[in-house]
């Protein structure tokens, strides 16, 4: 084979390769069309062909520019990454459960499992690379890299999906939990990646901030703002970014997405609190989109706001996104929230266990 046949034949294969196991225009999803788009244009929320906060957030707070933070990554971090694998659990579903002590099993990151008797409830799963493609991004922790979606229910009766970033919405692990699924529940837009993935338009429940829907026995789920932004591809902004309440009973759950700090979260408290326990994002900042996501002393500030009577810390201990040493995380927010004397629980990952039963006041610390 010459040269010229040579590189031919290897660039196919190549690109072959690439499409079939990376398949990144698949992953990239697509842009709201249709009824959608017009119900997306009549929303307060969207504004000058965008969706936009309620305050003025800029990705990037000055005076850091993206190059700043772009040099920033070529910078080393001291124990930014576990320095052996993260010891985990594994989950039990066949656990008994309570109806007013429901079981969490939390899988790192922003996924993590809710059940009572009968309902299974599921938040943003992710067991791959944060990313369209399947060889770069960051990818999980050894450890954490043993969950999959076997560490999943066998039926997810409410999956809530919060934004279409990477590190939350994650379409290989949609794609094979996809006959699991009984119900999707997520922000204005999102339903767009998710029919084009296969999803039964039916069964995908899409919300504008204060919204909600009945889960029928199941309660009360109304989409809350968040402070953030969206998008998978060179678009941003098409589809919403949006926090959860989930009123069962007498029983309140804020369910965060993505979030920084603002007076939204006061808002929401006085609306719907006091809550009965509040999951908040607590990793993968810096002060340069402080804006978009909470620094550690913000996170119990915003379950106070929520009047939260338990925090549970999660988006964090799974993958790298950010610039601090990934035990700072728990460490810094643990140190805030003793400082307010708010209760704080830090699952130990893999384990389910009942709500109730949560250590507080302390961090599984395996680095």
């Amino acid at each position: 084979m010459n040269r010229r046949n040579f590189l031919i034949g290897a660039t196919a294969t190549g690109v072959a390769a690439y499409t079939m196991y990376s398949n990144p225009l698949t992953a990239m999803g697509k842009l709201p069309t249709g009824a959608r788009k017009t119900r997306i244009l009549a929303s307060p929320q969207y504004r000058d062909g965008s969706f936009k906060n309620d305050l003025q957030t800029p990705d990037i707070v000055p005076p850091h520019t993206y190059w700043s933070v772009a040099k920033a990554y070529t910078e080393t971090v001291p124990n930014k990454e576990p320095a052996k694998p993260i010891l985990v659990s594994s989950p039990n579903f066949s656990l008994p459960k309570q109806e007013a002590d429901p079981i969490l099993t939390w899988l790192g990151h922003s996924t993590y499992v809710l059940q009572w008797p009968g309902f299974n409830l599921v938040m943003d799963p992710v067991f791959h690379r944060c990313s369209p493609v399947s060889f770069a991004g960051p990818k999980p922790y050894e450890g954490m890299d043993s969950f999959s979606i076997n560490a999943l229910p066998e039926v997810i009766d409410v999956l809530i999906l919060s934004h279409d970033h990477y590190d939350h919405l994650d379409y290989l692990t949609l794609a094979a939990i996809q006959p699991r699924v009984k119900h999707i529940v997520t922000s204005l837009g999102v339903g767009e990646h998710l029919e084009y993935w296969g999803f039964d338009p039916k069964i995908i429940t899409e919300l504008d901030w204060w919204e909600n829907h009945q889960l029928g026995a199941n309660g009360t789920i109304t989409a809350t703002p968040a402070r953030h932004f969206s998008g998978r591809g060179f678009t941003r902004n098409q589809t919403l970014w949006a926090s959860f309440v989930l009123e069962r009973g007498d029983k309140r759950y804020f369910i965060g997405g993505d979030s920084g700090y603002g007076p939204h979260f006061k808002v929401i408290g006085d609306k719907f609190g006091p809550f009965d326990w509040a999951f908040l994002e607590c990793g993968q900042y810096h002060p340069a989109w402080g804006l978009i996501h909470m620094m550690p002393a913000e996170v119990p500030m915003a379950a106070q706001d929520l009047q939260a009577e338990r925090l549970v810390p999660v988006h964090w201990a799974k993958f790298t996104l950010a610039l601090h040493p990934w035990t700072e995380p728990a460490e810094l927010v643990l140190k805030a929230a003793k400082a307010l004397n708010q209760p704080i629980y830090f699952p130990l990952p893999g384990a389910s266990t009942a709500l109730s039963s949560l250590d507080d006041n302390k961090w599984w610390d395996k680095a």
